[in-house]
């Protein structure tokens, strides 16, 4: 079949995050069409194809949950369509990241007629869009049950770069909420206010934006840029009583981080609000997702730089990167699908990137069998 035939079918699919079950089963149905043996890890579908060469492994990750497709008459055509005018295909999901799912389909009806050169795991996971739980399952499992069986493995995750980016880091982020309690009381009387919540606030932002200003100057990251600190919400009194002293004021962080500061950046921001005021309380908003880096060094990036010639950059938000990082092994974002629309209305994805795209990966898939010079 087409891969843009494939694009179609899977865009006309709704699969918002949490609810990605029928676009497993078909998924699943499919690959079995093929005469593999597909599998389950949690809700995420699985197939191990085998290779001539054993000692070496690429795992191609592909989540098949979106976004909500927001106000519908903002789209052109319904979201779930797949409708094509001037060679792209338009659709939600249709460049995130539903284009990897008809690549690695593509690629498994291939290799369902020739042997691939070295083992490939394709994994179609879910909950990206959310908090990356459906990787985060499958490699805890992978890395549990099959690293060891492989000298060489890297990943090749097929996030939206157009085919014109290599992206080998993405910055991780921590989401903080900084609560203040102060003394209330009558707007007329601010000598009885002894602590001030809201300038307690107003305090731990001006420490955090020096803070910020410190960061810039030591710990730029090659590829990452500079981790960050961003006041993104604050929350303090109520605007219908201007006569009253709040005595609570919540503001809420942005924390980008790069492998510098990550694992201290928590600590260091608590140590700050404490110095302003022991009473200050620091606590996630939500898990904190690590950052994910691939060095230019390792062998799957030379691979695709010398195949594709595309630009070594970082991801402006996180992905399933992370995962992979944590556990060892190395992985590259290449995808076909176009990050300038993605999360927007009328998301689309050019056609002539899908079969582009699975090329990329069959050479990509030979040269990192071979070995050789790129293992020195």
């Amino acid at each position: 079949m087409k891969t843009e035939l494939i694009l179609q079918k899977l865009i006309s699919i709704k699969s918002f995050s949490g609810q990605e079950d029928h676009i497993q089963k078909v998924i699943f149905g499919n690959i079995k069409s093929y005469k593999f043996k597909p599998f389950y890890v949690g809700k995420n579908v699985v197939v191990k194809i085998k290779s001539k060469n054993s000692k070496s492994a690429l795992i191609f990750n592909s989540h098949v949950d979106t976004v909500s497709a927001g106000n519908l008459a903002l789209w052109n055509s319904s979201p779930f369509l797949g409708f094509i005018n001037n060679d792209k295909i338009y659709g939600l999901g249709a460049s995130d990241e539903k284009a990897s799912i008809a690549v690695s389909l593509k690629l498994i009806e291939i290799f369902s007629k020739e042997v691939p050169d070295c083992d490939l795991w394709m994994t179609f996971v879910v909950n990206e869009e959310v908090d990356g739980s459906g990787t985060k399952e499958f490699i805890k499992w992978f890395d549990k049950n099959h690293k060891s069986e492989y000298q060489n493995i890297a990943g090749v995750l097929g996030e939206p770069t157009n085919l014109e980016k290599i992206e080998i880091g993405h910055k991780g982020n921590l989401f903080v909420k900084a609560t203040a309690t102060g003394d209330s009381g009558h707007g007329s009387q601010p000598q009885v206010i002894k602590k001030h919540a809201i300038k307690l606030i107003y305090k731990l932002i001006d420490k955090l934006n020096k803070e910020n200003r410190v960061w810039k100057k030591n710990y730029k990251n090659e590829f990452m840029g500079i981790p960050t600190i961003s006041l993104t919400a604050i929350i303090g009194g109520d605007i219908n009583s201007p006569n009253k002293f709040a005595d609570t004021c919540i503001a809420a962080f942005d924390i980008r981080t790069t492998p510098e500061v990550h694992t201290k950046a928590f600590d260091l921001i608590n140590n700050i609000a404490k110095s302003i005021d022991p009473s200050i309380k620091i606590e996630f908003l939500y898990p904190s997702a690590s950052y994910g880096y691939t060095s230019k060094e390792e062998v799957i990036v030379k691979i695709v730089k010398k195949i594709t010639n595309a630009n070594l950059l970082s991801s402006f938000g996180s992905n399933d990167m992370c995962f992979f990082t944590k556990v060892g092994i190395p992985a590259v974002v290449f995808g076909a699908g176009e990050p300038s629309c993605i999360h927007k209305p009328n998301e689309y994805c050019e056609i002539k990137n899908l079969d582009k795209c699975v090329d990329f990966y069959k050479e990509i898939i030979k040269e990192y069998s071979k070995g050789g010079d790129y293992y020195d």
